[in-house]
């Protein structure tokens, strides 16, 4: 998918939602360039905020889904000798504890390539990214394609017949240029609904921007994760550097 810039450059975004892991392939270097700067990351409630649901309004505390109760009995069964039953127990309490959470972008990371499995990514030392010109062809037609990887937490699950659980998320993406003007902007760019059979807390995000006659400058991407069920949004904003790639010796 592609979105024009201002007439000046095309913006070209794929996204990935996966879960689980998978062996990591050996990833290519990256090239020198400036190191790259931690995202900054903000957490909002999304607005407007509709009325809650019945089935997503925040339940009220009890003994089922407070955290230092379930401890305190996997700790008891831990002492009884109850392995299995006491890791059920930490479970729960992890769980109720993720509830609390609000929605944040754990990881926000330019990496070399699009990552294998949930934490299995290599982080690229530079901010730094090549554009292509006539006299320049290196990445024809595109420019040096940027890889983020992104870890959400704090999402709501969604309790669904079956003791399943559902998880629904949502993403917009923005570029700015040096003085904040915005070049591009996509609401709803992504959209995913998973359900699983599981309260899985190991997800993660792969997204791919390609800027093509984007001129050389320093830009920041912001992408603005939304949470559908639990009606919670955060922001992180990477900076990135565009370079002219060399001219190719003859």
């Amino acid at each position: 998918m592609s979105r024009t810039l201002g007439g000046r450059c095309w913006v070209a975004l794929s996204l990935a939602l996966l879960a689980g892991l998978a062996l990591l392939s050996p990833g290519c270097s990256s090239e020198p360039g400036e190191g790259v700067r931690q995202s900054e990351t903000t957490t909002r409630a999304a607005a407007p905020e509709p009325p809650p649901r019945p089935d997503t309004a925040p339940k009220a505390p009890s003994p089922g889904n407070d955290p230092s109760q379930l401890l305190e009995q996997a700790r008891q069964s831990l002492a009884q000798g109850k392995q299995e039953q006491a890791l059920g127990l930490l479970e729960g309490a992890a769980q109720a504890l993720w509830r609390r959470l609000p929605l944040k972008l754990a990881q926000a990371t330019l990496v070399i390539e699009p990552a294998k499995g949930y934490g299995i990514y290599q982080a690229r030392d530079s901010n730094v990214y090549l554009v292509a010109s006539p006299e320049r062809p290196v990445f024809p037609g595109k420019g040096q394609p940027m890889y983020i990887y992104l870890e959400p937490m704090g999402y709501e699950a969604k309790s669904l017949p079956g003791g399943r659980f559902g998880i629904s998320l949502a993403m917009d993406v923005e570029l700015f240029d040096v003085h904040g003007k915005s070049l591009f902007s996509r609401k709803d760019f992504m959209r995913t609904q998973t359900t699983s059979h599981h309260f899985n807390r190991e997800f993660f995000l792969n997204v791919t921007v390609n800027l093509k006659g984007a001129p050389p400058g320093v830009y920041k991407l912001r992408l603005t994760l939304k949470d559908l069920v639990g009606k919670q949004e955060t922001v992180a904003t990477l900076p990135v550097k565009l370079a002219m790639a060399p001219v190719e010796k003859k």
